[in-house]
């Protein structure tokens, strides 16, 4: 899916580099600001993200930002 492009122009992703974490929210959102998602359901877009991260050996993992839970995902980062 043409997502599964944008996500690997956009971010590095190694699931072994355990220090780096990126919000699903915050993916979302750069794939929106560089043109790449128009339009399209976030719940939807969220899956798409979990497939390919998934079958890329990434974990999802919950942190507390500003005192909110919120999923990301370790091993995922902006170039």
């Amino acid at each position: 899916e043409a997502i599964h492009y944008h996500l690997l122009d956009t971010f590095n992703i190694n699931p072994q580099d355990t220090t780096q974490w990126t919000a699903t929210a915050k993916i979302i959102r750069k794939l929106r600001t560089d043109g790449n998602i128009v339009g399209g359901n976030d719940a939807l877009i969220t899956q798409q993200i979990a497939d390919l991260f998934t079958k890329m050996g990434c974990v999802r993992q919950q942190k507390t930002v500003n005192g909110q839970r919120v999923r990301g995902w370790v091993g995922v980062w902006p170039r």
